[in-house]
């Protein structure tokens, strides 16, 4: 902040420049964690998500973690979605009607959410430090 000065008609306009230069300061950290955090929570996404050995294109769910800008922020998703309640939490294998099994549960989403949760107060620190 510079010593400079001013006649007190014009000090609500300087707070007023001041506070705005800060919101705007916020804003782009806010923007700025929020992606960085979903990136890497992509990252470790493709890294723990299960691959199926069997299929001929077993990667397209590991590697079909993506995240968007959304009006409530940055959203994680797999172009798989269809997939993803079923591998992190299991589900009965049915052939004809009959249970035939059960496939096991493949915990790899909520290990991430918990991260990144923990993350983004902390890369937001960051962000706002760097101003």
């Amino acid at each position: 902040m510079s010593n400079k000065t001013i006649k007190i008609g014009q000090l609500d306009m300087e707070l007023q420049s001041i506070f705005s230069a800060f919101e705007h300061h916020v804003h782009t950290a806010v923007d700025t964690a929020a992606e960085k955090t979903a990136e890497e929570a992509v990252k470790k996404l493709k890294k723990t998500s299960p691959k199926n050995k069997r299929a001929k294109r077993g990667k397209k769910y590991k590697n079909g973690w993506k995240y968007k800008k959304t009006s409530e922020g940055m959203t994680v998703y797999n172009e798989q979605y269809q997939l993803t309640h079923l591998l992190e939490n299991g589900h009965d294998i049915i052939i004809n009607g009959e249970v035939r099994g059960h496939a096991a549960a493949h915990e790899h989403i909520a290990p991430v959410e918990a991260w990144a949760q923990d993350e983004f107060p902390e890369e937001f620190k960051r962000q706002v430090g760097k101003g």
